[in-house]
């Protein structure tokens, strides 16, 4: 009984460990693997909207841009010198939004052809954040 009850005790302390890993909402955190799957996605549809047809949506290509300045902040894409438009400082909510766009990338399980929430939820942060709204921060992704 005692085997038993010491296993459960134990489950449960490593359920509250992985829990207390992931990212929390409303920081800019994001895990490695979904900073390279962000970088992936992130550079071959801002090539396919530079080099294809002119079909994404409105705002995609400035979450996309957004998305690549933020890679370069964090060290994942090395340029030299920093591009013009990663130089305006950008607001903790708004690096929120775009870590939640980073986190939907890495869990996407097609992120190498699309992934056709992430974009859009991220437009909807920014948005909110370039309104002025309170960015709701319990939400996840």
């Amino acid at each position: 009984m005692k085997v038993i009850s010491s296993i459960i005790t134990l489950l449960l302390i490593l359920a509250l460990t992985a829990c207390s890993q992931n990212p929390v909402s409303g920081t800019p955190e994001v895990d490695h693997p979904s900073l390279i799957r962000s970088m992936a996605y992130t550079h071959r549809h801002l090539l396919e909207q530079r080099l294809g047809p002119q079909i994404e949506e409105e705002g995609s290509e400035q979450i996309l841009l957004q998305s690549h300045c933020d890679l370069i902040r964090r060290g994942v894409v090395q340029t030299n010198p920093l591009p013009a438009l990663c130089k305006p400082p950008v607001s903790h909510d708004a690096e929120v939004c775009i870590a939640r766009f980073h986190r939907c990338v890495g869990a996407c399980g097609t992120f190498m052809k699309d992934c056709p929430v992430c974009e859009p939820k991220a437009a909807l942060c920014l948005e909110k954040v370039d309104d002025g709204s309170q960015v709701d921060m319990s939400k996840q992704t």
